[in-house]
C-alpha cells in the first residue's frame, strides 16, 4: 500500500483463481501461513486448490469460498464449510486469511461479515471459527468486531462461536473463559432459508470497500 485508495472487491472464488490462488497463499509470510492453516503449507495440493476455489470435492459439498481482490490481485481469502453442532443447530465454519501488507485495514472484517450473510441465508444460526491462541491480531478483531462471540480453549487452539445475525449487538462477554453453553440454547429466533449463494463460479462481488 502506498497511500493510494484503492477500491477492494470480494467476490465468490471460482475455478478460474487456481493460479492466483497459488500466488496468493506463496506470497503470504510463513507466520500467516502457519496462523491461518496451523502448518506452513509451502505449496498447496491440487485439493486444496479446488477447496479454496468453491469447487466440489469427491465425497462432499463445496465449500462456499471468497476472495478480496485489489487492482487485479487477490489480497484475501475466506471460505465457509456448513455442519451441525452436538446439539443439531446449522453450524458454519470458517477460515478467513489476509495478505500480511493488508492486514488491519478491514479486509477481514469484511471477509467475515460477507460470510456471515451468505450463511445466514443458507440457514446457519452460529459460525465458528478455530484459532490459534497466539493469534492474537485475530482474537482482537472478533472482541472489538463481534461481542456477542463466546469461546472454548482447547490446547494451544480456541474455538469461537458468533452468534447470527451479526449486528444484533450483545453485551460484551469475557473473552477466553470456557462456556458451559449448548448452542441450542442460545435463543435465537428461527429464521427461514434465503435463496442459496451461488459456489465455486465467479460472479457479481459480495461487497466493495475503500481504503488508502
Amino acid at each position: 500500500m502506498n497511500g493510494t485508495q484503492l477500491s477492494i472487491t470480494i467476490r465468490p472464488a471460482c475455478g478460474s483463481d487456481g493460479e492466483a490462488l497459488r500466488r496468493f497463499v506463496a506470497g503470504l509470510s510463513l507466520r500467516t501461513r502457519y496462523l491461518r492453516f496451523f502448518a506452513g503449507v509451502p505449496k498447496l495440493t491440487a485439493a486444496m486448490v479446488r477447496r479454496m476455489s468453491g469447487l466440489e470435492l469427491p465425497g462432499g459439498e463445496p465449500p462456499d469460498a471468497l476472495v478480496a481482490v485489489a487492482d487485479g490481485l487477490i489480497i484475501g481469502h475466506a471460505m465457509a464449510s456448513d455442519t451441525r453442532s452436538p446439539y443439531g443447530t446449522a453450524v458454519t465454519e470458517i477460515g478467513v486469511v489476509v495478505a500480511d501488507g493488508w492486514q488491519r485495514h478491514g479486509v477481514g472484517t469484511a471477509l467475515l461479515r460477507s460470510l456471515a450473510t451468505r450463511a445466514q441465508a443458507r440457514g446457519a444460526v452460529t459460525l465458528m471459527l478455530d484459532v490459534l491462541a497466539e493469534n492474537r491480531d485475530m482474537l482482537a478483531l472478533i472482541i472489538s468486531r463481534f461481542p456477542a462471540a463466546w469461546s472454548q480453549r482447547a490446547g494451544s487452539s480456541v474455538t469461537i462461536y458468533v452468534p447470527l445475525p451479526i449486528g444484533q449487538e450483545e453485551q460484551s462477554r469475557e473473552f477466553g473463559a470456557v462456556r458451559e453453553q449448548e448452542l441450542a440454547g442460545t435463543g435465537l429466533p428461527s429464521r427461514r432459508r434465503g435463496s442459496q449463494p451461488e459456489r465455486g463460479h465467479c460472479g457479481r462481488a459480495a461487497a466493495q470497500l475503500h481504503v488508502g
